[in-house]
């Protein structure tokens, strides 16, 4: 049996970032697999490597220079990723032979230069229906050079992860691999154009991927995007080096008696092992490190890496000066799922200071935190705060005039990195201090709000009230339709399934 990981280029858009199918082809779902996207091309010449067991295989439409281009980046990412941060080396042809046919048959990785249909970039392709497994990779010569020496990195993670565990969940696939094409390349900023599909959706969770958490027409490209949090770790956690990926790569793998259809453990295990970790208080971390990026970031916290506004955290805007105090439950729009978080947004006006209280309790008895942070944007220096975890916590913050407040409000029940997303209504109530309850000065509700709580701003942009761009939705249907188009439909039936399980639950 074969298994294909694909990393699609939009026709038309060699600029951004490709984006992958991962999850659908996997699952067999696709109509790729009808095409050939399985077979080994032809080749014309071969270039193999001096210092690692690597192949480059050249197709008539491949240049010597696209080639020699090639077999330098595969060497780059052999020392950076396997040299550097200890994983395992791709596992040899000769290990599970009967996934492929006989072009290959040795130690090398086979590295394939040749065209693919339209709108596919590069492909990683395994064989055999074990939980590791053998690849090889073809990448299309039609690709800019630039974008095809990064993908190199992204398809050679793929390799490496085949060779620990084929049947990880796709957003540690994915997440990892583009975090790999921004350790090797990092002042490439195309992988930018797939941090918004994860930003966009913080009440999700944070283990999800666009097939599954299908609450909302999701960004095909959101487990791709979720390289912010891969980043997160190991820049937080780790030692910048890539090496806590490695470990959790590793700490997934199933064992050998193990049953293969089963994902136990997972990479979420693995982190859960490591030593001075604590999940529950990470996302926690997280959920503000997240806030500071883009148009929100500052010096000495948040993103390393200079993000721009593609990274801005989506969340519910709110009028700070016109809280009411009265409490209301969530909504399945604003979350939050488990691990994942209920985000609001707002900043203070230019001639008041507003003291906030912020309460929340679980419906479901689920343990929650709160993480808060003030952003000082002329200053570029911001502070962070966050509850205890429990199923009912509270938090008192005082936002000065004219600064910005991102209050997440998130689940951090345990989960598994392969379970269906639940959704974890909260009780909230978010007041000013300042005021005796029921007091705030904003009037009126937005569109399919609940009753009471906190004002926003009615204008379906998400706009704060002072003008906050950070927080405007983007518009992601044209991406998802592009794809779609290609043999994605699955994604379509999949989101309609889940909204009408989460219709049903809500009712």
């Amino acid at each position: 049996m074969l298994c294909v990981v694909v990393v699609a280029l939009l026709a038309g858009l060699p600029a951004v970032h490709p984006p992958c199918g991962t999850l659908a082809l996997r699952d067999r779902s696709s109509s790729l697999f009808s095409i050939g996207f399985a077979d080994r091309p032809a080749d014309v010449d071969v270039a193999d490597s001096g210092l690692h067991p690597l192949r480059v295989h050249r197709g008539a439409a491949a240049s010597g220079e696209q080639a020699a281009l090639v077999l330098a980046a595969l060497d780059a990412a052999w020392a950076l990723q396997i040299d550097g941060a200890g994983n395992l080396e791709p596992l040899p042809d000769t290990a599970n032979a009967d996934g492929f046919d006989d072009d290959g048959g040795d130690a090398r990785l086979d590295v394939y230069l040749s065209p693919l249909p339209p709108g596919v970039g590069a492909l990683t392709v395994s064989g055999g229906s074990g939980v590791t497994r053998p690849t090889f990779i073809v990448l299309d010569p039609q690709t800019p050079d630039d974008v095809l020496a990064v993908s190199v990195h992204h398809e050679f993670q793929h390799a490496l992860q085949f060779a620990v565990d084929a049947n990880e969940s796709a957003m540690w696939f994915e997440s990892t691999a583009v975090a790999w094409e921004v350790r090797a390349h990092p002042e490439t900023t195309s992988w930018l154009d797939l941090v918004p599909a994860f930003q966009e959706q913080p009440m999700a969770p944070v283990f999800t991927d666009s097939v599954h958490f299908g609450v909302a027409a999701v960004d095909p490209t959101y487990e791709y995007g979720a390289a912010l949090f891969a980043l997160y770790l190991d820049d937080v956690h780790g030692a910048g080096d890539g090496s806590l990926w490695r470990r959790l790569w590793l700490g997934s793998a199933q064992p050998a008696a193990g049953d293969p259809d089963d994902n136990e453990p997972d990479w979420l295990d693995a982190l859960g092992s490591e030593p001075d970790v604590d999940v529950p208080a990470l996302l926690l971390d997280f959920a503000g490190w997240r806030a500071l990026a883009g148009s929100l970031s500052v010096d000495g916290d948040g993103p390393a890496l200079a993000l721009d506004a593609r990274a801005d955290l989506a969340g519910r805007a709110i009028l700070l000066e016109g809280l009411r105090g009265q409490e209301r439950e969530t909504t399945i729009a604003e979350g939050p799922f488990v691990m994942g978080c209920s985000v609001h947004i707002g900043t203070a006006p230019l001639g008041l200071d507003i003291p906030v209280r912020i309460e929340a309790s679980s419906v479901d008895d689920h343990e929650l935190g709160i993480s808060v942070v003030v952003v000082d944007r002329v200053a570029r220096v911001a502070t962070r705060t966050t509850s205890s975890i429990a199923s009912a916590v509270a938090i008192d913050v005082d936002v000065p005039r004219g600064l910005t407040l991102v209050a997440s409000i998130c689940d951090l029940s345990a989960a598994d990195a392969d379970d269906d997303p639940v959704f974890a209504p909260v009780l909230l109530r978010l007041a000013r201090r300042d005021l005796p309850p029921g007091e705030g000065e904003g009037e009126g509700e937005g569109e399919g709000e609940g009753e009471g709580d906190d004002v926003v701003v009615p204008d379906c942009s998400c706009q704060a009230s002072s003008g906050d761009p950070m927080v405007q939705r983007r518009s992601i249907g044209v991406l998802g339709l592009l794809v779609g188009g290609f043999g994605f439909g699955v994604r379509g039936w999949r989101a309609w399934k889940r909204r009408r399980l989460y219709r049903d639950r809500k009712r």
